[in-house]
């Protein structure tokens, strides 16, 4: 879900979110998100709803009528 949403973003957005060590996180978390920590896993949230925060309007209203807003609801539960 995530990777579609980043794949979705303006090009501007993602040259510069991979030059980020967030990006770096981001990537590390991405490869094996069941063996990261609950700390690992609430931090990799709470960069992911940031990020969303400047994501464009129509990108932004397009994802929260999507059956994946609901898995972002509950992720948002359990480790925002």
């Amino acid at each position: 879900m995530v990777n579609n949403l980043l794949g979705e973003m303006p090009d501007e957005f993602v040259n510069a979110f991979v030059q980020t060590k967030n990006f770096q996180f981001f990537q590390k978390v991405g490869e094996n998100p069941a063996g990261s920590s609950q700390r690992d896993r609430k931090r990799f949230f709470n960069m992911v709803n940031k990020e969303l925060g400047d994501m464009p309007e129509e990108m932004l209203q397009k994802f929260s009528e999507s059956p994946d807003f609901a898995v972002f609801l509950t992720m948002g539960e359990l480790y925002g």
